[in-house]
Order: C-alpha cells, then structure tokens, then sequence
C-alpha cells in the first residue's frame, strides 16, 4: 500500500490536488491510501494565555474541521478514500513528523508560486519539507491565474525597488 500525505492548509488548492490524486490512483500498481493533513498554527502565548485551554483546543478543532470537512468530502466524492488528521504546531516540523510516524511512503504538496518579498527571502513550507523531509516530496504548482496578474505582480516588485532605490538617494 502506497501512503501518500497530502497537507493542505485550505479548500483553494482542492481541484488541483484531488486531479493530480486521481492521476496518481489511475497511473499506480498499489493502491493508495490518503492522508489529509491540517496543521494549525499555534496562537501567540499572550492570545492563549487570555482563554481557557478548552476553548484554545475548541478554537483549533473548529477551524481544523472547517478546512477538511470539505476537502474530505471531494475526495469521497470523487471516489477517493482519505483519512483526515489535525495537528497543531509549526507546519514544516509536524509535516515532517507526521509523515514518519504515520510511515508515509510520500508528500504531495500543492503550492502557488511564490507571490510576497517575504516568501522569497525567508522560505515557505514547501520549502522546508523539501529540506527536512526523509521520503519524496513531489510538488504540484498551481497555474498562474493570468498574465496580467504575473505582469502585474512584476511591475510591482520593480516600483518598489525603484521607490526605496529613490529613498536611499534622498
């Protein structure tokens, strides 16, 4: 049996991830056994500090099941059988362990082009599993919206080196 482990921190990658799922079940010689996983992020101490822990783990498993409620009815939908699991923590680190635990055979991750400075600079989850990952990580990019988003997103990034090269010389 091939364990695939499929992190997904929203409904808005769902198409492109149950297609290539569905890809990898017709195209596989075992079958595929699917975990879906939600990691949560954990709320800053002073945030937590201020409510009772049930309400801190309410507050997770409420925002958990709103995002694979729908994703695990696609798939059962689609005739695709999937389990679901939460966690809360740092994505990369409880992707990684998660996947060892569970005796994952491999991780898709399903993944836009990076879009902010930040992502750039500091690196995203994609990122960090590839690094830390012990079995294979296939990543599946989602299509650019348009053309005009890609210009635009360019043109973007060159205003604003051209503003803060502009501030330097002030």
């Amino acid at each position: 049996m091939l364990k695939v482990l499929l992190p997904m921190d929203d409904s808005s990658k769902l198409d492109q991830a149950l297609r290539y799922i569905a890809m990898c079940e017709r195209e596989s010689r075992w079958p595929i056994e699917i975990h879906i996983l939600h990691v949560e992020p954990r709320l800053s101490r002073y945030v937590a500090g201020k409510l009772p822990r049930d309400a801190v783990k309410r507050y997770h498993d409420d925002h958990s099941r709103q995002v694979l409620d729908p994703i695990a009815a696609a798939f059962t939908e689609a005739d695709i059988p999937n389990k679901t699991h939460s966690v809360v923590g740092d994505p990369v680190e409880s992707i990684v362990h998660y996947a060892k635990e569970a005796g994952i055979s491999r991780i898709v991750m399903v993944t836009r082009a990076r879009e902010s400075l930040t992502e750039v600079l500091l690196g995203s989850v994609t990122a960090g599993v590839l690094q830390h990952a012990t079995v294979p990580v296939e990543v599946v990019p989602i299509d650019p919206r348009s053309r005009l988003s890609v210009y635009a997103r360019a043109a973007g990034a060159g205003a604003t080196i051209l503003t803060l090269v502009y501030l330097a010389l002030e």
